[in-house]
């Protein structure tokens, strides 16, 4: 055979070669598309579950931030109510301690006046027994 020939056949056969080499190309291509396809429907489904999950919880974290802030709002109301209450209870005691103590002291005073009093009036007793003894015994002399 000549170089010609030779040349044109080497030439066929590398087209076939190539030929082949590119239907095998287009093989795995087709072949990795199609593995790969499932992959990303996966990787869709996947993120799409992510999304919805991360919205839920922020809509969570949302509405338990509205939750804490209205019952913080309550506690610090109630707290504030109570210290409150509590200086007017202690107000209110002291003012009944103070009236208590005015009283008892009031009492103290009218007791003693009146201790006071009923010697005096014990005294005055006696001192018109005392006459009236007396008398009796000018009485008594004169008779």
């Amino acid at each position: 055979q000549t170089n010609s020939s030779q040349s044109k056949q080497l030439s066929a056969e590398i087209e076939f070669l190539k030929s082949r080499l590119k239907a095998q190309e287009e093989q795995l291509t087709l072949a990795a598309d199609s593995g790969a396809a499932p992959l990303r429907a996966q990787l869709a489904t996947r993120e799409s579950e992510l999304l919805e999950t991360r919205t839920k919880l922020s809509q969570e974290i949302a509405t338990l931030t509205v939750q804490y802030d209205t019952k913080k709002t309550e506690y610090d109301t109630l707290k504030a109510n109570s210290e409150e209450r509590i200086a007017t209870l202690e107000q209110q005691l002291k003012n009944v301690t103070t009236e208590v103590n005015t009283l008892r002291e009031q009492t103290e005073n009218s007791t003693a006046a009146s201790t006071s009093t009923l010697r005096e009036k014990e005294a005055e007793i006696e001192s018109l027994r005392e006459k009236e003894t007396k008398a009796q015994e000018l009485v008594a002399t004169i008779k």
